[in-house]
């Protein structure tokens, strides 16, 4: 009874392998169907596969064996493989190429990455060198203005001082006289010279009341500009924005795109 067992066992797997098998070698027939197998030559890559080479196991074409490497090679002509196993040998060796393919592709491709990469950080530094340039030319600008509205408060304050000179010297002028003066209020010189006085004290009087002393501590305050300041806060997080475009290059045939 164990021995009948076992064979059965051994009955099922048999069936499950050659169904595995059937269903492979049908695959294959269908991507053998679909794809067609190419020379394994760069040069030469373009070029339908004819012959497979024993010594280098590779597909290649007819002229790589007449007149390329491979002509002291062992070849065989691939319309001679019809076993099943010949034939996904081949089929093998053409995704094995283009698997080598897509890795030159992909060596290229991250060449190219790099070099965009490096492109992009000059631009990068190059947008930022402008940026300072045109920053310290606002910067001068608005250094230019400052000095020229606090000069125009230096001026009015040298006026005012100028004005004060010339008022102390009429005060000091009309203390003098007073001070000569006889204190005799009937001669008419005394009474003319009171009038002159109490006249230039009214106007002095006035004048000081108008320059008053609430404008001595000038402070200076700056405030920059609201997209600057946004910057400075953390606001504008991106220097900017990038974007990495893949062109598909498109296969010449005949000499045309």
């Amino acid at each position: 009874m164990y021995m009948y067992i076992i064979t059965f066992v051994e009955f099922l797997m048999d069936n499950y392998f050659t169904s595995l098998e059937n269903k492979n070698f049908f695959f294959s027939e269908l991507t053998m169907a679909s794809t067609q197998v190419m020379c394994s030559t760069q040069s030469h890559e373009t070029s339908p596969a004819n012959v497979l080479c024993r010594n280098c196991i590779e597909t290649v074409c007819t002229r790589c064996y007449i007149d390329g490497k491979h002509k002291d090679c062992d070849v065989v002509d691939l319309k001679t493989l019809t076993s099943r196993y010949g034939k996904l040998a081949v089929e093998m060796m053409g995704l094995r190429e283009e698997a080598k393919k897509k890795i030159k592709i992909r060596e290229v491709l991250k060449e190219r990455i790099d070099s965009q990469t490096k492109k992009l950080e000059e631009t990068l530094d190059e947008h930022l060198l402008h940026l300072k340039t045109k920053l310290y030319s606002a910067k001068e600008k608005s250094r230019k203005r400052m000095e020229e509205d606090f000069k125009k408060h230096l001026l009015r304050a040298d006026e005012q001082k100028k004005e004060m000179h010339k008022l102390m010297d009429s005060l000091t002028r009309a203390i003098d006289a007073m001070m000569d003066l006889e204190p005799d209020p009937k001669k008419s010189k005394s009474r003319r010279v009171n009038s002159e006085v109490v006249d230039l004290k009214q106007r002095a009087a006035r004048k000081l009341m108008y320059v008053h002393d609430g404008e001595i501590k000038p402070i200076g305050r700056f405030v920059l500009a609201n997209h600057l300041q946004a910057i400075l806060n953390g606001d504008v997080r991106a220097f900017g924005d990038h974007h990495l475009h893949f062109v598909l290059e498109v296969k010449k045939e005949n000499g045309k795109e």
